[in-house]
């Protein structure tokens, strides 16, 4: 593979604070910049730049949605033809797709200030926080421990003149503010349940129970309809997300980062093309099943 690109696809993979929209993006890009940089691509080294990306976390969907697509193209009659139009309309989804969950999430919000709780980083629902911020009175949202993406998203959205209040995890798991609305992103979505950092289940099912709606901001990029394309578990806590400094010798840092959360009665999907609840999105994955050529492999 090309050392350029080799090293963009590294960086992606190592990047442990970005969202999968923009890790999608920053695919995109590295696969734009290598296309016009070469004189001629085949087939074969098309097919390796798409297995290398499909390695990179497994855990977001959009990665492996573009590495499926860009296998596609390999297989085409005029392979760097196809991979051109294909980058270019996955680059117009992936700028287009969270602009228009945001105009509508603004839509949709009541014409009076809410209070709303957020819970880790992303982007797709920091920006459409932003767009609708007219609307809302304060987000609550918790540190995001041990990565601190909270934090992220809470200094983003105060920048942008948002009353935000940070609480720690905890806090917000177990004792949820007074909310009309729980709010959350998504790395991957499929038939009985989405990917998100482990905690989103409990804070779901508090929403849910003090009667506030609960929406799932996610692009259609997202959507998975294959089978889950990895397993959460209990691991090795990553190095720069050391909750403990210091542990004494016989105490091993573990943490799952990740959960699958199911679907649970009276949440909802909105995406680029609507509102959708979790039987819609079924419908929809079945019908793309179809359209996706090479799925990742669990």
């Amino acid at each position: 593979m090309d050392r350029l690109l080799a090293r963009r696809i590294y960086e992606i993979a190592r990047d442990d604070r970005g969202g999968a929209a923009e890790l999608a993006l920053n695919a995109v890009n590295a696969l734009q910049s290598w296309l016009k940089a070469q004189k001629s691509i085949s087939a074969s080294k098309i097919s390796e730049a798409a297995r290398a990306l499909q390695e990179t976390h497994r855990e977001m969907a959009p990665l492996g949605r573009i590495a499926a697509e860009v296998a596609a193209t390999s297989r085409a009659s005029n392979p760097v033809g196809a991979l051109s139009r294909t980058l270019n309309l996955l680059r117009k989804h992936i700028t287009t797709a969270p602009k228009a969950i945001s105009e509508k999430f603004a839509h949709l919000l009541p014409h009076k200030q809410i209070n709303i709780a957020a819970y880790s980083y992303s982007s797709t629902v920091a920006n459409a926080i932003i767009r609708a911020r007219k609307r809302i009175a304060i987000v609550y949202i918790s540190e995001g421990r041990p990565g601190n993406e909270g934090r992220t998203t809470a200094a983003n959205l105060a920048r942008a003149g948002i009353r935000v209040v940070i609480v720690p995890d905890v806090v917000l798991l177990c004792q949820l503010p007074p909310v009309s609305h729980v709010v959350f992103g998504a790395d991957c979505i499929m038939r009985n349940g989405f990917f998100n950092k482990t905690g989103t289940s409990l804070l779901m099912r508090s929403g849910l129970a003090r009667g506030a709606k609960v929406w799932v901001l996610s692009d259609t990029l997202k959507f998975w309809p294959f089978a889950p394309p990895f397993r959460p578990s209990l691991g090795d806590i990553n190095p720069n997300w050391k909750f403990w400094d210091d542990p004494p010798r016989g105490v091993r840092l573990a943490d799952q980062v990740h959960e699958l959360v199911p679907f649970l009665p009276g949440i909802k999907i909105l995406t680029e093309r609507g509102m959708m609840t979790p039987s819609v999105v079924k419908q929809m994955l079945r019908r793309l099943r179809k359209s996706i050529a090479t799925p990742r492999k669990s």
